[in-house]
């Protein structure tokens, strides 16, 4: 929200009516309401609002509320969010005896928060209320003298925790200067400094801390003198004796902001009237740097010939520095909107761009800018009021670091005014507004999600063989919203979801890719090699992956023997394929093993076990085939591979060792296996167990793994 006093507020709710629908927005989730929704639209109910976020992302918003049931007292609230989360019921922060106004928060790194406001009663005061990091609000303190009329309230902290506000006061109505005061971690607040001339009259103070704790303060001295001061603190010590001029004297320079890098350089931005000009009317923006104590030569870096008025500014933790400011020509040639600017930490600035333009002329409603964030990655986003007649919207362009300005985007729904942002160390950005639908007014919030999903396990098998299902599956995740993850299997097939299964037609090297992408269209993508080996049990031109034709129902196994079916849970006793018509292709899942690597026979001194279990689930009764297929090795001679052992292993082929049938139940089925098919013992090898089903004529999709039996 800018700085202003209550009187613009109010003109400019009582301008608002129901607003068009914004259109969803690349890379923004969806809108919610932070606060509840307060039915009366004539008052501030879920207005004013700021927010921040401290380096988890934890956001903490505030706003002026309106309690009918006291009395239509209006009182300040806070909430919470964590990240990915939902935001907290609001707590009352201010007492609500008088007016809220002018919210300003401000939160460290670990979390701990303080908030300033201006409060407008009996008397006029700044109060300041203090949060430690998942703790409760204090309860407020007055920060102000009682007998004066202070407002203007502004705030810093830095990494340590100390909170730094300063503000206005006017004693006498006549005089108006800069006060400022300090909240140590732990501590109390200091008695108020004058930081401007007590006999001048100042306004539109702005404060920043850097990462060791040191201050700078600026204002402007109004009236006919118009000169932007500061004065600087460093950690733990006393401000300056005397204010420093940061911008010339030929010129009425006003509105002043402040912004400070991880160095400790401070960059200011002003707007200024220039005084000799023949019209009277020209508004143009400049901007000096604060480095190593002393304040550069100011530099006008708008253009003068029109009306470059409310610069924002945003500084990277590099210094590169982004000013963006309302732009009204005073002749033809150049359109009104949104103009932008960015320079380096070396001082060089770049060309003079538009981030919006505006189809009304100089004196019709355009885009008021708001606020601009910069993230460490060096990514600045803008956020300002739109007019689209006859409502205001929230509307946002992003700029990437080093790159050019996106289109704007529409955010709000409704009439919409006063958006804040906040940035964390990830980038995500989250905006705030007061939103009016009718007569119900609430604080709305939108999150930029600049973060792609994690992947955090990818399963794909190193080998597969031709024909054979091959299982995959990966788990991705993301803080802000639910992953969809697709696959491109390498031979021209994809698929959906954690798990998937596929079958090659080909031998060959295939290379699997999975992307996960989030709700912000965020994308993150993973890849593996699997080669596919060639099953010469195949009949040549037939496609090995189709669906398998009908079988029809074969013997049991030989009872007493060894082997055999076997129920699990309790399952009713399957019955014969024919005597259960089915219309949809049985569902096989969940094909497991007991034990990858076991023997046929027991053996002296070894611990591997006789046999394995197969286990997995049908979801109707079914007739169940079994084909072992052997994985043939050997060693690499001559550029050949040939049968025996030794070094290099290589893969001479595959040898189908037979199939076995049963009948299989609805539910959990359990198959034990000695490695006996048909009375024949499998030699020791490498295998691959290849699982169909039947039912009603219709095949299910197969199932395949694989298992060593020892020699």
């Amino acid at each position: 929200m800018k700085r202003g006093g209550a009187a613009f507020l109010v003109v400019i709710v009582g301008l608002l009516a129901n607003g068009p629908t914004g259109a969803t927005a690349a890379g923004w989730l969806p809108q919610v309401n932070a606060s509840p929704i307060v039915s009366n639209a004539s008052k501030y109910g879920g207005s004013l609002q700021d927010v921040a976020v401290d380096a988890q992302d934890e956001a903490i918003a505030v706003w002026v509320n309106w309690a009918e049931h006291e009395g239509e007292r209006e009182y300040l609230e806070a909430a919470t969010r964590p990240a990915g989360g939902g935001w907290s019921a609001p707590v009352q922060i201010s007492t609500g005896t008088a007016q809220p106004l002018q919210p300003k928060i401000v939160v460290d790194p670990a979390g701990d928060a303080a908030v300033i406001w201006f409060e407008y009663g009996a008397s006029e005061v700044v109060r300041a209320a203090i949060r430690p990091a998942g703790g409760q609000w204090s309860q407020p303190v007055t920060l102000s003298p009682l007998d004066g009329h202070a407002g203007e309230p502004d705030v810093a902290i830095d990494p340590q925790g100390e909170v730094t506000a300063v503000w206005t006061n006017e004693p006498e109505y006549e005089e108006r200067f800069v006060e400022a005061a300090s909240h140590p971690a732990g501590g109390e607040w200091s008695r108020p400094v004058a930081l401007s001339d007590e006999t001048a009259f100042a306004v539109w103070p702005h404060v920043v801390a850097d990462p060791q704790g040191d201050l700078t303060a600026i204002w402007d001295l109004g009236g006919e003198e118009g000169i932007v001061q500061s004065k600087t603190r460093p950690a733990g010590g006393e401000w300056d004796s005397a204010a420093v001029d940061v911008s010339g004297e030929d010129a009425l320079s006003v509105r002043p902001q402040l912004a400070i890098d991880a160095n400790g350089d401070v960059v200011a931005v002003w707007q200024q009237k220039d005084i000799h000009a023949a019209s009277g009317f020209h508004y143009f923006v400049q901007t000096a740097r604060l480095t190593s104590g002393s304040w550069s030569v100011p530099l006008t870096i708008s253009r003068e010939d029109g009306l470059a008025m409310n610069p924002e500014l945003a500084v990277d933790p590099d210094g590169n520095a982004t000013v963006v400011w309302e732009w009204g020509p005073l002749a033809t040639g150049t359109a009104s909107g949104l103009q932008a600017r960015s320079g380096s930490s070396d001082g060089s600035w770049g060309p003079i761009v538009y981030v919006a333009t505006s189809p009304g002329g100089v004196l019709e409603p355009g885009p008021s800018i708001d606020q601009l964030v910069a993230d460490p990655q060096g990514n600045v986003t803008a956020v300002w009021e739109g007019w689209s007649a006859p409502n205001y919207l929230v509307r946002t362009a992003r700029r990437s670091a080093g790159g050019t300005w996106s289109s704007p985007l529409t955010l709000s729904t409704g009439n919409t005014l006063f958006p804040r942002m906040a940035v964390d160390p990830q980038g995500t950005v989250t905006a705030v507004w007061s939103g009016l639908n009718g007569s119900n007014r609430a604080v709305r919030s939108r999150v930029f999600d600049p973060v792609a999903p994690e992947i955090n396990e990818l399963v794909v098998p190193a080998t597969g063989v031709v024909g054979q299902t091959v299982p995959m599956s990966v788990e991705v995740s993301d803080v802000w919203s639910p992953v969809t993850s697709s696959w491109d299997f390498g031979d021209g097939g994809a698929g959906a979801g954690a798990s998937v299964g596929h079958c090659y037609s080909t031998a060959g090297e295939r290379t699997v890719t999975v992307t996960g992408t989030d709700a912000a269209a965020n994308e993150t993508s993973d890849s593996r090699t699997i080669t596919i080996e060639p099953d010469p049990a195949l009949d040549p031109g037939t496609d090995p992956c189709a669906p398998e034709p009908p079988e029809e129902p074969g013997p049991p196994e030989e009872p007493g023997s060894a082997e055999g079916p076997h129920s699990s849970g309790t399952q009713q006793q399957p019955e014969p394929l024919g005597s259960v018509p089915a219309s949809t292709a049985p569902v096989l899942s969940d094909l497991r093993q007991s034990h990858r690597r076991w023997r046929r026979t027991a053996a002296e001194g070894s611990r591997l076990p006789l046999g394995t279990t197969f286990r997995f689930g049908l979801d109707q009764p079914a007739r169940v085939r079994l084909a072992f297929t052997q994985i043939l090795t050997g060693r690499l001679e001559g550029g050949q591979c040939v049968k025996g052992a030794g070094r290099p292993r290589c893969f001479r082929g595959v040898a189908g060792r037979g199939m076995l049938e049963f009948d299989g139940s609805a539910g959990g089925n359990a198959y034990r296996f000695r490695g006996t098919v048909h009375g024949r013992r499998l030699p020791p090898g490498r295998y691959r167990l290849r699982l169909t089903a039947v039912a009603g004529g219709v095949a299910s999709a197969a199932a395949s793994i694989g298992f060593t039996i020892a020699g």
